[in-house]
């Protein structure tokens, strides 16, 4: 991590937005030896606290990783909770190497979060925490965490594997993506793009008279995941994310998941509230209060409840983890610091004329930020350049004529279709007019894919069929890259002068694709590749064509994978993560995907669907 330096670090520490605790080594404290393991499963029995959220690492380096745990006082009233914790290289603890004591404090939330130094590089620990209480008896014990450094700067790991995580919903289902990802024995570690928690209450608007199912809610009440009254309402106060990050991490799957192995972590928007930006956000009303107080609060509550190092500015959270010489991992932000208003969607779809989009010098990550990414990356001597961010960087572009779709839908407000639509894949209700619409878009494209097939066969297309293969394309996401083309082409015309071995990695779409980056010139000139994880339960595209048949919707699948030149692969059905690998000689990612999120116990792993593409070092695009 090379931001600060360690002096530096602890400067910043002191003002951070959670407290930290420095632990360079044994406290020499005898009660912490010798404890019995069986004690630690009687943890939480007929104890004042508990530790009901289980236990956290991240933010790894050679020498050091941040531990982190959440302690319940049973009794109102308490303003801290004295503990003790220990980290060994053994799970029994017989080989103590780390230990301290610390207090849960009421103004964090009672987290406590510990930076675990003078470590071991590349080497396995375990870690604990316990109640300070004299008598053994009246001790609450949290369940054991493992953890693992990176290896020393200078050495050649033959291998780094990560699972590749990104929008969790927590109405729309159980987190069985991260149960079935704590079964990989081999991670290095876990990589988390945001959307760790939602912003949303139960109901649309907080309107408790109508009762319209809010986002990912609609099957909420009937699988058990519905939110509990205190905390039902769309977060907007310290208290409220609080209550949100404390449900949150009762789920069974993640508690599995961050105690499996380190997470390193970065928000997206709904850590804050959708579509956010460095001034407002789509989600943000003047009757919630000051955007950035909802900020400041939304960030204190990540920072307490995340393993994650304190920075000094809260929205600078762009940092780098270097794997010997195999991979220097990049964690881009891309909401807060630095992004501008996206370009809106809804006002393009009646127009074909979308030239705006590539004249505009929109930042999404500022001047600073990209300053700081190209330094780093030209300073490392890493095989694999790695970006671990948020949103699509391809170039997700589609041929939608839009002329086509009025004729083929037989719909003359293009707008109040989407908006129709967009209702009911939050009910669950389509109107006739909706399906209608959906099956025409279906049509059409389609008919885009005659048009493709006639053009790559050799045969002469019309001056109309040219048109709408070539010039009707736009992007259908422009809170990704596609609505900030001049920063993507500078950073990726970089990449390409540099030479370098580029992957991205990134989420929020809720969808999984793999994309050739290239530069938007004539050769379209391939620059590197980007692996694009589905969500753990957030509902993707499919929730929108839920009115078409299912051989409907996988039909959609593979034109939109034909139909978007750069696209090599996508899944638009179903919920799962990545498992990412890096070796000297290439980088390989599995899709995962889950068969069930509506039952925490009741599901297996979609083999069928399961997808392997192996990346091969000096390759530019995907083959």
């Amino acid at each position: 991590m090379s931001l600060f330096s360690r002096r530096e670090f602890l400067k910043v520490s002191m003002a951070a937005t959670c407290s930290l605790f420095v632990s360079k080594g044994l406290a020499n404290d005898e009660e912490l030896y010798g404890e019995n393991q069986a004690n630690f499963k009687k943890r939480n029995e007929n104890k004042n606290v508990a530790f009901y959220h289980g236990v956290k690492s991240g933010d790894p380096l050679e020498d050091a990783v941040i531990i982190w745990t959440r302690v319940t006082p049973k009794k109102e009233n308490i303003d801290n909770i004295p503990l003790f914790f220990e980290v060994a290289k053994d799970e029994k603890f017989n080989e103590v190497v780390n230990n301290g004591k610390i207090q849960a404090k009421r103004s964090d939330d009672y987290t406590v979060k510990i930076d675990v130094q003078n470590l071991e590089a590349y080497t396995k620990y375990f870690y604990r925490f316990r109640t300070q209480e004299s008598k053994v008896e009246n001790r609450a014990y949290s369940i054991v965490g493992k953890m693992q450094t990176l290896p020393e700067i200078y050495s050649d790991p033959e291998q780094v594997k990560m699972a590749v995580f990104s929008c969790a919903n927590y109405p729309n289902g159980y987190f069985n993506a991260y149960k079935e990802a704590s079964k990989i024995k081999d991670l290095d570690f876990t990589l988390h793009l945001g959307d760790y928690i939602y912003e949303y209450g139960q109901w649309k608007d907080d309107d408790f008279e109508k009762k319209i199912p809010d986002y990912g809610t609609k099957d909420s009440f009937k699988i058990g995941r519905n939110f509990p009254e205190d905390n039902n309402k769309e977060c907007i106060s310290l208290e409220d994310y609080r209550k949100r990050y404390a449900l949150y991490s009762l789920d069974e799957g993640l508690i599995s998941i961050h105690a499996h192995c380190p997470m390193i972590a970065v928000w997206d928007d709904h850590e804050i509230c959708n579509d956010a930006y460095k001034n407002n956000a789509e989600n943000h009303n003047k009757d919630e209060g000051e955007y950035d107080k909802r900020v400041e609060a939304a960030l204190k509550a990540y920072f307490e409840w995340i393993p994650i190092r304190p920075v000094q500015d809260k929205r600078k959270v762009y940092r780098n983890f270097h794997f010997g010489q195999l991979m220097s991992l990049h964690i881009l932000e891309t909401r807060l610091h630095a992004r501008d208003k996206s370009f809106d969607m809804i006002k393009l779809l009646n127009t074909d004329n979308i030239t705006g989009i590539k004249s505009s010098d929109k930042n999404l990550l500022g001047y600073e930020q990209k300053e700081w990414l190209q330094y780093e990356m030209i300073k490392s001597n890493a095989t694999w350049q790695v970006l671990g961010q948020q949103v699509l960087m391809g170039r997700m572009w589609i041929p939608i004529p839009i002329s086509d779709i009025l004729f083929n839908t037989g719909v003359v407000d293009i707008v109040g279709a989407v908006k129709e639509i967009v209702k009911g894949s939050y009910t669950g209700k389509f109107t006739r007019k909706s399906k209608r619409f959906l099956k025409g878009v279906l049509s059409v494209l389609r008919y885009l894919k005659y048009l493709k097939d006639k053009k790559e066969s050799g045969r002469r297309l019309n001056l109309i069929e040219r048109y709408k293969i070539n010039k009707s394309c736009r992007p259908f996401n422009l809170d990704s890259w596609d609505g900030y083309h001049k920063e993507r082409e500078s950073l990726l015309e970089f990449v390409n002068d540099n030479n370098l071995n580029f992957v991205v990695l990134s989420g929020d779409s809720h969808n999984a694709w793999a994309n050739n980056l290239t530069l938007d010139d004539k050769d379209k000139t391939p620059v590197g590749v980007e692996f694009a994880t589905s969500s753990v339960t957030s509902s993707g595209i499919e929730a929108y064509f839920e009115a078409l048949s299912e051989d409907e919707l996988l039909e959609l699948e593979e034109l939109v994978q034909y139909l978007i030149d750069d696209l090599e692969y996508c899944n638009l059905k179903d919920r799962g993560f990545m498992e990412v690998s890096f070796t000297k000689d290439e980088a390989k990612c599995t899709y995962h995907f889950i068969n069930n999120n509506k039952s925490p116990r009741f599901y297996t792993k979609q083999k069928d669907r399961e997808k392997t593409i192996i990346h091969k070092v000096g390759n530019k695009e995907l083959t």
